[in-house]
């Protein structure tokens, strides 16, 4: 496994998969600054823990298949992977379905919602707002962009 051993999430994380999977494989925990493709050579499963994990093992030649978790879908579809080893990944991000009823449950008497985006999540943006469109029947939405020094609002 991969971590950053300053977070407390990703420690938590590295735990519990541990605690799983220790019976049936013997487990070593690595720092972002300590894993390259030396240290993982004889790996039969690398595990990486958020973001600087992931595009630290994206960069590398690693045969064995990897799994990232604790992953935003940004970060994933931002990755340069190497070729080789099959990957997946569990990902942060709730449907967007899901954060709009989270946001119906929230703020049941809110009529008008905002939800504003930079260049990173306006995609993201754009399928809130459809689901929206389903889920939040009679609450007006305004999309707010941000790019730059600009908005713009839809």
């Amino acid at each position: 496994m991969i971590a950053d051993p300053s977070s407390p999430s990703h420690n938590e994380a590295v735990d519990s998969l541990a605690a799983v999977l220790a019976p049936e494989f013997a487990i070593q925990v690595l720092s972002v600054a300590e894993a390259d493709a030396r240290a993982l050579a004889d790996a039969r499963l690398v595990v990486t823990v958020g973001s600087a994990a992931a595009r630290m093992s994206a960069a590398q030649p690693i045969a064995a298949p990897v799994l990232h978790v604790l992953l935003p879908r940004s970060t994933l579809e931002a990755l340069e992977r190497q070729p080789g080893a099959p990957w997946s990944a569990l990902l942060l991000d709730h449907p967007a379905e899901r954060q709009v009823a989270l946001i119906r449950l929230a703020l049941p008497r809110q009529t008008r919602v905002a939800i504003v985006t930079g260049p990173d999540t306006h995609s993201r943006a754009i399928e809130l707002g459809a689901a929206a469109l389903v889920l939040l029947f009679g609450v007006g939405l305004l999309l707010g962009y941000i790019a730059a020094e600009r908005v713009t609002c839809f």
